[in-house]
């Protein structure tokens, strides 16, 4: 099990997203989401809109880990 958090780590998230890089991996997720969107308005049967929900919320979830990541963080060095 990991230690608990520190200040340091929130510092390291929040510099995390600063970055040049994150921000590629962020632009990259949007497209991705964008284009599981169009997917859906395609025909493309109950399986196939049912993944496409599926990604796409995975995909949102993956774009909030660092807010979440930083409300524990937070949470976490105030105790």
């Amino acid at each position: 099990m990991r230690a608990p958090y520190t200040t340091a780590d929130l510092d390291a998230v929040v510099e995390l997203q600063r970055s040049p890089g994150y921000a590629l991996v962020v632009e990259r997720i949007n497209q991705e989401l964008e284009r599981r969107r169009h997917e859906l308005e395609q025909p493309i049967g109950i399986e196939g809109t049912s993944l496409a929900r599926g990604q796409v919320q995975a995909l949102r979830t993956v774009l909030s880990i660092p807010q979440i990541l930083q409300q524990e963080m937070k949470k976490a060095t105030k105790e």
